[in-house]
């Protein structure tokens, strides 16, 4: 099944007083896609010209924002290309339809962010890591609070998201790990609005996408 609700704690989203004034929030990578946009952006890069692999410890040490947007400044990701999770599309378009504000929320570079958005037609905000602030975990939070209040449905992928879903009215899990998920269950604090399994990616692995 594409989407599931099997947690003992999930619950519907309608039983809040208004879905339209709940926001809610995406993530990008391993979320709305199943890649890694800065891992693409890496390879992109080296295949442009492999002289930038001598450059990319050079960049880390600026550190993670710096590296991004060093990355960014020298390749653009084609996000019409990119594959995305389409049963979370197709949920995020309805929702949308409902009047509900929808916010992309990102680690990676606004660069790839917005023009993530921009292909899509979708987000009415972006959030994304730009100016030397890595927008994940913790900073993401509070950049997600500073948009749009303290009340937003979450839906990531991963175990950095934990506190945004415990800070959030509801999580929306894509393709977590059954070690993660089942952590999530158990924990009182996270209510789960929906589920959904992780989009194959079509390009393959890492040096698939390399060697193409």
């Amino acid at each position: 099944m594409d989407e599931q609700t099997l947690s003992p704690n999930t619950f519907n989203i309608e039983l809040i007083d208004d879905t339209r004034l709940t926001p809610l929030i995406v993530d990008l990578d391993g979320t709305l896609t199943p890649t890694d946009t800065l891992v693409e952006s890496v390879i992109e890069l080296i295949r442009q010209s492999p002289f930038y692999f001598i450059r990319l410890p050079l960049w880390l040490l600026k550190g993670r924002a710096g590296f991004k947007e060093a990355v960014a400044n020298r390749v653009r990701i084609d996000a019409q290309s990119l594959p995305y999770n389409i049963p979370l599309l197709t949920y995020l378009g309805t929702e949308k339809s409902k009047g509900r504000q929808i916010v992309l929320a990102t680690a990676a570079h606004h660069s790839i962010a917005a023009a993530v958005a921009t292909h899509l037609d979708l987000f009415d905000e972006v959030i994304a890591t730009q100016h030397r602030q890595n927008i994940k975990g913790c900073a993401k939070l509070a950049a997600i609070q500073q948009k749009v209040g303290e009340t937003f449905v979450y839906a990531g992928d991963s175990k950095a998201d934990i506190p945004i879903w415990r800070a959030a009215e509801g999580a929306i899990l894509v393709g977590v790990s059954k070690r993660l998920a089942d952590k999530i269950r158990r924990d009182r604090s996270i209510w789960i609005e929906r589920e959904f399994e992780r989009a194959i990616n079509p390009r393959g692995s890492w040096s698939r996408i390399l060697l193409r």
